[in-house]
């Protein structure tokens, strides 16, 4: 079952995100004439800066990010009508609890669901002759970067 995502707004501009074990994708609505010309996506380590251009008019999605990404494997797409930025995250498994400073934090539920969902996938990842995709983790999801692990 696929789950909602997150909702957040930055200015006047909404977008959508969800993440996964590895990475963290914004979903930000854009018109059917927008093209790659139209767009530029700046990374760095802890900011991220979302620019569209249309008609000498500049939207602009720009802050501090909730943790560190990796520059090199992040990237953007355009699906449909959707600019989809998709960021690496530097530390597999942590969880977000919002994308940029200034933001609402994700819900208690949401983060349980967040934790559940990544820890399968974890789990799926270090064994994959094993078939997770009926798997459910029922009550309080521990930190799936750190569950079962030694340090």
């Amino acid at each position: 079952m696929k789950r909602p995502r997150h909702k957040s707004s930055h200015g006047n501009i909404r977008y959508e995100w969800d993440q996964s074990y590895e990475e963290l994708t914004l979903y930000v609505p854009i018109d059917r004439q927008t093209t790659k010309k139209d767009i530029r996506v700046d990374y760095k380590p802890r900011n991220i800066s979302i620019r569209i251009y249309k008609n000498e008019i500049k939207t602009e999605i720009k802050g501090k990010l909730y943790s560190t990404i990796s520059t090199l494997e992040s990237y953007w797409i355009i699906e449909d009508i959707v600019l989809e930025v998709h960021l690496v995250k530097a530390l597999e498994g942590e969880v977000w609890e919002y994308v940029m400073k200034g933001d609402d934090p994700v819900t208690f539920y949401g983060k349980e669901l967040d934790k559940k969902k990544m820890l399968l996938e974890r789990f799926q990842k270090e064994h994959p002759r094993f078939d997770f995709s009926q798997a459910e983790i029922k009550g309080f999801a521990p930190d799936p970067r750190t569950y079962l692990r030694k340090y």
